[in-house]
């Protein structure tokens, strides 16, 4: 059966339509702190931690405290630790009160 929704499947299989992410409206990563000087700090740290070239895509760079370009714009000041992405994006949903979380307060 032909349709026209914009899901691309009829009402009987519109069910099985992928949910789609809403829209991140977030300034860009550069308007976050995190252009291209991040990405040199980035690869030091990795670097110093020992993480082999080939593996950097599963990791992040974790701040502590949590990054705030407001409060101090400068990474270095921050004690940053690479994590495997997954366990640095629940931390920080726990932290920022993302997937449900409550925000935390400090």
């Amino acid at each position: 059966m032909l349709t026209k929704s914009d899901s691309g499947y009829c009402t009987t299989h519109e069910a099985m339509a992928v949910q789609r992410r809403m829209p991140d409206l977030r300034p860009n990563a550069n308007e976050r702190g995190y252009g291209a000087a991040w990405q040199r700090i980035r690869e030091r740290v990795l670097k110093q931690w020992g993480i082999p070239m080939h593996a950097w895509h599963d990791y992040d760079v974790d701040h502590d405290p949590p990054y705030d370009k407001a409060r101090d714009p400068d990474h270095l000041h921050y004690r940053l630790t690479p994590r495997l992405h997954g366990e640095h994006a629940s931390k920080t949903a726990s932290e920022q009160g993302g997937w449900g979380n409550p925000k935390r307060h400090e």
